[in-house]
């Protein structure tokens, strides 16, 4: 693993990377019409990044923990470093609720399995996409 895929903050807490973590810039939309013609109209004001899951094949118990914590806040920042290793901060919101499917035991350590949550970013940036 890449040493800057090791871990993500997710409001102070540092999580183990998930196995799925992608985002895409997407425009920001700020009002939408349909002509007569029927051809899409869009007010485009600048961009911001799509929603995106984060999955992770296992957690141990304290990482589900923190995790729910962290994501717990009405708004919260993750930070994670791109492939150049620059540092990233962003503000993020829960869609939907956490996902998480069964528990299982490895030597007496508690270990979830199928782990997700679904990330909103409401930040809007003005360069170019």
């Amino acid at each position: 693993m890449k040493p800057w895929l090791q871990y993500l903050t997710i409001n102070g807490e540092s999580i183990p990377y998930p196995n799925s973590f992608t985002l895409q810039k997407v425009p920001n939309i700020v009002n939408e019409m349909t002509t007569l013609t029927g051809k899409v109209v869009a007010d485009i004001n600048g961009w911001r990044y799509g929603d995106t899951e984060l999955s992770w094949d296992t957690l141990l118990d304290d990482d589900l923990q923190k995790l729910l914590s962290a994501i717990s806040a009405p708004t919260f920042t993750v930070s994670f470093k791109d492939i150049d290793g620059a540092d990233h901060t962003i503000t993020a919101v829960l869609k939907g609720r956490a996902n998480v499917k069964t528990p299982m035991f490895n030597n007496g350590v508690t270990v979830w399995t199928g782990v997700s949550v679904t990330l909103s970013f409401p930040d809007c940036y003005e360069d170019e996409i």
